[in-house]
């Protein structure tokens, strides 16, 4: 019914324009041209502002966010949001991760099925960004080798259609090759591009689906913000009829200037895609300590156990405080190297203990750090709601670096003292019980506090996102 009403407005519309423009022409023809009254012109401002919030501005949002309590923000009691609120169901962060995972998890099943010989490793979950990297090597003899490898980034474009988007850099020995705003990325595309870095000319003709932002390339898919159009009819974008109807466009333009002049640009709601329960890492370097213990290795996972129970127990709100194992990765002279650390966190101090078995001997020790890394929100578009003359907009998050201060550091000295001396009893008693003489050093290797909290903000890398990564 509101299509119908709505198509019908537009036609009452253009047989007024059609009227006005015909009379107009008219009385220049008769040299008796007089200027429409001022009711005239009401009544047509009336009409094009009607037709502004029936028709063409109809626009409804998606909205994905949740409150702290999980409900819809769509109420009056929700105006604007005063913090971030927690969203661990589909937040954009969790959405790449996702992604990465999978792309990273195809790469070596193809790899396995091609009998190629890879290098493959992925960025953690609390890294500022979310990218996976391959590298192949193929040796020819002693003297000679080609090197060829994929660089994958996976960005978000949230509120919209396509709301994960892929870029990848392909490096062969005599090529190389940029691919942006890629859409559909699976198993085929993987294999392609493994086949092209093990082939022996190394031509990159790989030609993945992409979507562009510009008209110009109209053969592409665009990637819009997410609507519902079931409730929407907009006659202004179809081509060509958009320049047949170019003077209501303007007239309708106009309008909508006067009212935002008039009404303002505030906004009454505020949707936020929400934030993951953990925050991003952008980590200085504080206190340490380490020392390593004869005879005890076996005792590793009893160490570990009982500092982390000590630590649960303290009397501190969940929300700030967490004590988990955390596996690490990277790439050692042998390969891939994985080891486990218990990460201490509270607030933005960071305690991570290292617990390691060499032989019969066993390496304690950890180091403190304070995080400047944060989310922060950006805006991604802003609209109306359905019918009614309320302003929306639409947020997402990104990391971001923010400067420390004396109640971060004094959350941290807590931190890490607690650490330690739960870590000292722990360590006595196994001694004790182990009958193992051995003095021990349990000084603390103390930092700077005055360079952590005069640290100024990083320069803007200027390199491209794939550069930084390889």
């Amino acid at each position: 019914m509101k299509k119908v009403i709505s198509i019908l407005g537009i036609l009452f519309l253009i047989l007024v324009v059609s009227i006005f423009f015909n009379e107009l022409s008219l009385m220049i023809e008769l040299n008796t041209m007089v200027l429409p009254s001022i009711s005239e012109l009401i009544i047509i401002f009336l009409i094009i502002t009607v037709l502004l919030f029936t028709s063409s501005k109809k626009i409804f949002f998606q909205s994905h966010s949740i409150n702290d309590k999980g409900d819809d923000m769509n109420t009056e009691n929700n105006m604007l949001l005063r913090t971030i609120p927690v969203n661990d169901i589909d937040n954009v962060v969790t959405k790449i991760n996702q992604k990465r995972d999978e792309i990273y998890n195809l790469i070596e099943k193809v790899s396995k099925e091609l009998e190629v010989s890879i290098k493959c490793i992925k960025s953690s979950s609390i890294d500022t960004s979310t990218w996976v990297t391959c590298s192949v090597s193929n040796n020819e003899d002693t003297y000679k080798s080609k090197d060829a490898n994929v660089i994958i980034v996976i960005e978000s474009k949230p509120f919209h259609e396509y709301d994960v988007i892929i870029g990848l850099e392909i490096n062969t020995s005599n090529y190389q090759k940029t691919f942006e705003k890629i859409i559909e990325f699976n198993e085929n595309d993987i294999k392609e591009i493994l086949e092209i870095l093990i082939s022996e000319n190394g031509k990159i003709k790989y030609k993945p689906k992409r979507y562009s932002d510009s008209t110009m390339i109209f053969w592409r898919e665009k990637n819009k913000l997410i609507k519902k159009y079931d409730e929407e009819f907009d006659i202004f974008k179809v081509f060509p009829l958009n320049l047949l109807f170019l003077p209501i466009i303007i007239l309708i333009e106009i309008a909508k200037g006067i009212y935002t002049l008039i009404n303002g640009r505030k906004s009454y709601f505020k949707v936020s895609m929400g934030r993951p329960n953990y925050e991003p890492r952008d980590l200085a370097k504080l206190d340490s300590w380490q020392t390593v213990i004869m005879q005890i290795a076996s005792k590793k996972e009893a160490l570990i156990n009982e500092l982390q129970v000590k630590l649960s127990q303290l009397n501190i709100d969940e929300e700030n405080f967490s004590v988990e194992i955390e596996k690490i990765w990277y790439w050692g002279v042998n390969g891939k190297e994985e080891r486990e650390q218990l990460a201490c966190i509270f607030k933005r101090g960071y305690v991570f203990v290292h617990i390691y078995a060499y032989g019969d001997d066993l390496y304690v020790g950890w180091d403190a750090n304070l995080n400047y890394a944060t989310w922060e929100e950006y805006k991604v578009s802003d609209g109306y709601t359905n019918g009614s003359v309320r302003n929306i907009e639409l947020f997402s998050i990104r990391p971001t670096w923010n400067q420390v201060n004396e109640y971060d550091l004094d959350d941290t000295n807590f931190l890490l003292e607690t650490v330690h001396t739960y870590l000292i009893q722990s360590i006595k008693r196994i001694m004790k019980e182990n009958e193992i003489d051995q003095e021990i050093d349990f000084s603390i290797v103390r930092e700077s506090r005055k360079d952590v909290l005069n640290a100024e903000k990083p320069k803007k890398d200027h390199r491209s996102k794939f550069k930084r990564l390889s």
